[in-house]
């Protein structure tokens, strides 16, 4: 018998502070935990990813979630992939997190 539980909103209240990290349409399965919550922190990798999203899903990033919550890194733009576990420890250390979320797009 297979266990399954609600999904993320419902796990991100286990956690005091977290982070939810993603790559591309993984923003789906994390973007309502980090607007809704304000304990939680959001990293979003990938490449053109306002073309790709368009501008109301950036729009809704910049007005629901505050400019220290987040990371947006558009491996396009940027001309490079991020060190992604060196980002994650940094923040996690820095937002004082307790646990991380991925989406199941990053794993």
């Amino acid at each position: 018998m297979f266990s399954q539980f609600a999904g993320l909103p419902y796990l991100a209240h286990l956690y005091r502070r977290g982070i939810c990290i993603c790559t591309g349409s993984g923003i789906g399965a994390v973007l309502s935990t980090c607007v809704q919550l304000d304990n939680w922190f959001l990293i979003w990798i990938g490449a053109n990813m306002e073309e790709t999203f368009g501008p109301v899903l950036f729009d809704m990033i910049k007005r629901k979630i505050p400019k220290e919550r987040y990371i947006v890194f558009d491996t396009k733009k940027e001309g490079r992939r991020p060190d992604t576990v060196k980002m994650l420890k940094e923040v996690y250390q820095s937002f004082q997190a307790e646990g991380t979320l991925c989406s199941p797009v990053f794993v």
